[in-house]
């Protein structure tokens, strides 16, 4: 069986001589001769195999040549996550292409069963490894949102008496919630909070107007009646 050898280092410090030798090794113990070379220096595992310039590369090679056995010395050649490597695997399954890896020695059979049964096992990997990091991202985001939220409840407890009875005053004045935060340089929900916790609007007031709101029994809904704020 002819094949390709596929090398990949990301970092100086590495080196493709140690791949090299594992991979000459593994072909020779396995009936496979290594008919081209290819490989992609100081590149990252978290570029797709299939962006990578000595990847597809060899791709063409294989195409021109009809070699259908690619060797790699680890996995982790082609992909940094299992969704990687799941996606390279299966894309390459699919054109008939059999890839063999030295370290992983699942992958050192031509058991067409043992070999869709390593996809199937992958495939639920990357489907796992796809809910995590979702998992991973929705709460970064509502720790972000608590964060911001006890940002702010930290900026309501610094405001000063003097500017808390100067909120208070311009309410009484008639100024809106929005004037008052754009004149003393603070947020909506700072003003709110100070006017709530002096006892000057409801805590639970109308949204724009901070008036209180009343239940309307025929909509089934609160209501303001000082501006006609309907809460859905």
């Amino acid at each position: 069986m002819n094949g390709a050898a596929y090398l990949r280092v990301s970092t100086e410090l590495q080196g493709t001589e140690d791949q090299r030798r594992a991979i000459e090794d593994f072909a020779f113990r396995n009936g496979i001769e290594i008919t081209g070379w290819f490989q992609d220096p100081d590149v990252s595992g978290a570029v797709p195999a299939f962006e990578r310039e000595g990847f597809r590369e060899m791709l063409n090679y294989m195409t021109r040549e009809n070699v259908k056995a690619i060797v790699v010395y680890a996995l982790d050649r082609l992909g940094r996550s299992f969704t990687d490597i799941f996606r390279t695997l299966n894309e390459l399954d699919k054109y008939g292409i059999t890839v063999f890896s030295v370290r992983d020695s699942f992958l050192q059979t031509l058991d067409q069963s043992i070999r869709k049964l390593v996809l199937a096992v992958l495939a639920w990997a990357s489907e796992y490894e796809v809910k995590l990091i979702r998992e991973r991202v929705r709460l970064a985001m509502r720790r972000g949102e608590v964060q911001s939220k006890l940002n702010l409840i930290r900026k309501v407890s610094k405001i000063s008496s003097e500017s808390r009875k100067l909120i208070v005053s311009l309410y009484g004045q008639g100024w809106s919630l929005r004037r008052i935060a754009k004149a003393l340089n603070l947020t909506l929900y700072s003003v709110r909070k100070v006017l709530v916790e002096e006892g000057v609007i409801e805590p639970n007031g109308c949204p724009r107007c901070s008036h209180k709101l009343f239940w309307d029994d025929i909509d089934n809904t609160y209501k303001c009646r000082n501006c006609g704020y309907r809460k859905l």
